[in-house]
């Protein structure tokens, strides 16, 4: 029974015999980090490495990179935060399970580097604009934060843009985390931009296993093959930690087959014979030539020798006359019929050329009993080429005489785009109506000195509806609608008060449960200035 190879098909240690045959001081892969240079070191990372920064500082679109757990999301994530992008701040988090807004809004906040740090984040960002700044949150581990905490980060965006404060988003996450955030949000699929991470490539792989044998103490180039580079790249299907392991199984292989006496036995005794066998063949056959050239061409090619003489009469007696056409018949004396001989001696005899002038015009010469004439084969007068006519179209005769056009162009009658209407007559908002919940009239007719607290922005009436029924809210509430990005957008804002502070400091006057949505102060001139808008 053949002897198994040691693979450690589950582990990413090397064997103590592999690593005494490399001359390790270390495991290359169990304490070794992938590298960002020895991944993202080709031309494609760094083609997506710019197609990332192209659409951070030109789309509106939330940005997400997807890729499986393993995929090298991290280490592009961490060679974005070392770009430089115009007019583009990166806010960096690495997201946590137990993340709310607040904590990501403390992870985020030393990253603007505000001359005001103690100013509200809303006012930070304000005056980031002013620079030509925009902000853009960047998460890393997406897939780890909760639909609450993510639906928190956009009602925060849409928050912002209704003060006319741009914040941008962008989240490395793992497969299936844009239909997640369609699921959850207001988004839809046309306001995402969605990038899948690539595989490894068989270059990328090498220069990582080099990479990996070099920190270890390996100064010498792996003698691994294109074939086992090859196998690693199908069954790792380009995940990092599988392409560790896959090369334990490979590597292994190798050090079995270079240590294993037969193998290197069998090694040493076949290439020398094969070499003998080579050089002794190619000795006979010089021989041969030297000292029969004829012979040896013939056996070469695989005909036995004969004398010259037996195959000229041999070719004789085994030729056979070519069928005559009805035409060179013509040529011949119908009372005597060449002999086979005959035949043979004309087919070797040079040809005569008749001179011209004995030749008269459509006069075919005869054929004497003495000798054969090859006639010159007449030639053709070259076929004259077909004339082109050039048939001029018929003109229908008009009162002006002017021609008409047999086809008539007929454009196609231009796609009218509807934009999104306002749904004023909608059954949600009748309803939030038998609530006692106001509307935007009844907020034109306040002071725009005062402010307000806004505790929901949907795109759909049901959404407030919703709302307004699982907190509660009813004559102290009123709803108004705007256009946002092109799209109807819902608001839903509790009570007034006299100042900003004022509204800031009544947040906390609010249920549990309300104050979860994060509420924020909002001015009624901001209000009355978007219900005008529409």
């Amino acid at each position: 029974m053949a002897k198994k190879h040691p693979t450690n098909e589950l582990t990413i240690n090397l064997s103590q015999q592999a690593m005494d045959f490399y001359q390790l001081k270390q495991q290359p892969f169990s304490n070794q980090p992938p590298d960002d240079k020895c991944i993202y070191s080709d031309t494609n990372f760094e083609q997506l490495l710019d197609n990332l920064k192209h659409h951070l500082q030109f789309s509106e679109l939330v940005l997400i990179i997807e890729g499986a757990q393993a995929s090298g999301k991290s280490t592009l994530f961490r060679h974005l935060l070392k770009a430089d992008i115009n007019n583009i701040l990166l806010l960096p988090i690495q997201a946590e399970i137990t993340d709310t807004l607040n904590s990501l809004q403390q992870k985020f906040l030393p990253h603007l580097k505000s001359p005001h740090a103690d100013a509200d984040i809303s006012e930070q960002l304000k005056n980031l604009q002013l620079f030509d700044q925009t902000a853009t949150l960047v998460i890393d581990d997406a897939q780890r934060l909760s639909d609450e905490c993510l639906t928190e980060i956009f009602d925060f965006q849409q928050q912002l843009a209704e003060n006319a404060i741009n914040l941008k988003l962008c989240f490395f996450a793992e497969d299936n985390t844009a239909s997640r955030l369609i699921d959850i949000s207001y988004l839809q699929e046309n306001q995402l931009f969605v990038q899948t991470v690539p595989e490894l490539t068989n270059k990328q792989i090498a220069a990582f296993i080099q990479h990996c044998f070099s920190h270890a103490g390996y100064m010498n180039e792996i003698d691994l093959n294109r074939e086992s580079i090859i196998q690693i790249e199908k069954d790792s299907a380009g995940n990092i930690y599988q392409v560790m392991q896959q090369s334990i199984v490979q590597i292994e292989k190798h050090v079995h087959k270079q240590l294993t006496p037969a193998s290197r036995f069998k090694t040493k005794l076949l290439l020398p014979a094969a070499l003998i066998i080579v050089l002794a063949a190619i000795f006979s056959v010089m021989q041969m030539m030297q000292q029969n050239p004829l012979a040896t061409s013939n056996t070469l090619s695989g005909v036995p020798e004969a004398p010259v003489a037996e195959v000229q009469i041999q070719k004789i007696q085994n030729f056979q006359p070519k069928p005559i056409s009805r035409k060179d018949n013509l040529l011949l004396n119908q009372n005597k019929e060449p002999s086979a001989a005959e035949l043979f001696a004309v087919k070797n005899k040079p040809v005569l050329h008749t001179p011209t002038n004995n030749v008269q015009k459509n006069n075919l010469p005869t054929m004497t009993n003495n000798d054969l004439v090859i006639i010159p084969p007449v030639k053709k007068s070259p076929a004259e080429k077909p004339k082109t006519i050039i048939v001029s179209p018929k003109i229908s005769p008009t009162h002006n005489n002017v021609p008409v056009a047999t086809k008539s162009i007929q454009k196609k009658p231009a796609t009218i785009i509807q934009k999104p209407q306002i749904d004023l007559n909608s059954p949600a908002l009748l309803a939030l109506q038998k609530l006692g919940i106001k509307d935007g009239t009844w907020l034109k007719q306040q002071n725009p000195k005062h402010w307000t607290l806004q505790v929901l922005g949907a795109r759909t009436p049901a959404t407030l509806l919703k709302f307004a029924r699982k907190h509660q809210l009813a004559e102290n509430t009123a709803w108004y609608a705007s256009m946002l990005k092109g799209k109807p957008w819902y608001v839903l804002v509790h009570r007034l008060y006299s100042n900003r502070d004022t509204a800031r400091q009544a947040v906390q006057t609010l249920t549990p449960e309300l104050q979860k949505t994060h509420p924020w102060a909002k001015s009624l001139t901001s209000v009355q200035k978007a219900i005008k808008s529409n």
